[in-house]
């Protein structure tokens, strides 16, 4: 069987989640990855392939004029969307459903319930759902790496990682975390730093919200340079507490990324995240509401924002910072670990080439 799996150009150059999710179902599919942008021309005079693969986003007229140009390069089309919040143009009557369902054999695939809920939402027939993975084969080999992130201390390190502060979702959730931090005890504060991962050349950003909340220096660190991926998981191995602080996500990779190396995580309880965490292995902050704004870059993307109570999640914040001090603690991160070999790429992956083969 002849396929290629399609990421855009910057998520190939840079190494971006969805490439990530690409290159790991490449391993269990054995198709070639190729950052694509928004010409197709690469794929000219090329025999007619069996599948393609696009991994990416559901909300713009960009990417659905390439699923049909791919689809006229291939037999079968599947789309493996991440959907970040409602669609507005994806309406049953729209031009781009029209399309959408013009496109021959195209297979609509995402990664959590909360994303066939919002496309199904708006008219779009959904095949399955199948969750991102981690090949935890990667995650060992991390673990022999010598690279080496923040310095340990005394101090209890909890590790929030963003990739990007310019949508809403990311900057916003960002203040709220150091909103709530700033409501820990003295104590608390004292024993514990919050290590931010945030694109370089950010850190302007960070320190501007922390001098309005009045942290201290010494209660943060922030890490605003490119990271190779060994570098990034042993990140999560070196914290005590992963807090996830978007506030919303297709699916969030991060935290199985953070539970495979050992690390229990702090989600909010709303989908899609409590589809992948549990009391088990973390804690789960209430919702105080959701607010719709509408993505800075995009015309038709409204994303569904979760916005925690600040005071549950500074709750959940000491709490999971004291029982760092507790023996329980060890307990705990093995069970994070066998929690995330659910999410193992060759468990989750397989199903995907179950799937083709079977439409095949």
């Amino acid at each position: 069987m002849r396929g290629i799996i399609v990421v855009s150009k910057s998520e190939a150059l840079n190494k971006g989640s969805f490439y990530i999710v690409g290159r790991d179902l490449s391993k269990i599919l054995d198709f070639p990855v190729m950052g694509l942008d928004k010409k197709v021309y690469p794929f000219l005079g090329m025999p007619k392939l069996d599948v393609v693969i696009s991994i990416g986003t559901l909300s713009t007229i960009v990417l659905f004029t390439k699923l049909a140009a791919l689809a006229a390069l291939a037999s079968r089309v599947f789309a493996y969307a991440a959907v970040e919040g409602i669609p507005r143009n994806l309406t049953p009557f729209s031009p781009l459903a029209n399309l959408a369902s013009k496109i021959n054999k195209l297979h609509i695939v995402v990664p959590s319930e909360y994303a066939r809920q919002e496309l199904q939402g708006v008219g779009m027939k959904v095949e399955m759902v199948i969750p991102h993975g981690v090949d935890l084969k990667e995650i060992n080999r991390a673990r022999n790496s010598e690279d080496i992130v923040t310095p340990r201390d005394e101090k209890i390190q909890v590790l929030s990682v963003f990739s990007s502060l310019f949508q809403e979702r990311k900057r916003l959730g960002l203040y709220l975390l150091l909103l709530a931090w700033s409501r820990l005890s003295k104590e608390t504060r004292k024993n514990a730093k919050i290590v931010l991962k945030v694109p370089a050349g950010t850190a302007d950003v960070v320190e501007q919200i922390a001098r309005s909340l009045k942290l201290a220096k010494n209660e943060y660190v922030i890490l605003d340079q490119w990271f190779s991926r060994d570098l990034m998981l042993n990140s999560f191995r070196s914290a005590d507490i992963y807090l996830h602080g978007t506030l919303a996500d297709a699916f969030g990779l991060p935290l199985i990324e953070s539970m495979a190396c050992g690390t229990p995580v702090i989600a909010l309880n709303a989908q899609p995240w409590n589809e992948i965490v549990n009391e088990e292995v973390g804690w789960l902050v209430d919702i105080e509401k959701e607010i719709l704004v509408r993505r800075s870059n995009s015309f038709s993307l409204i994303q569904r924002l979760r916005i925690p109570k600040i005071g549950d999640l500074s709750s959940k914040i000491e709490n999971a910072i004291q029982f760092c001090y507790s023996r329980n603690y060890q307990k705990l991160s093995q069970r994070c670990v066998e929690h995330a070999s659910k999410f193992d790429i060759h468990r989750t992956y397989s199903i995907f080439k179950d799937l083709i083969e079977n439409d095949s």
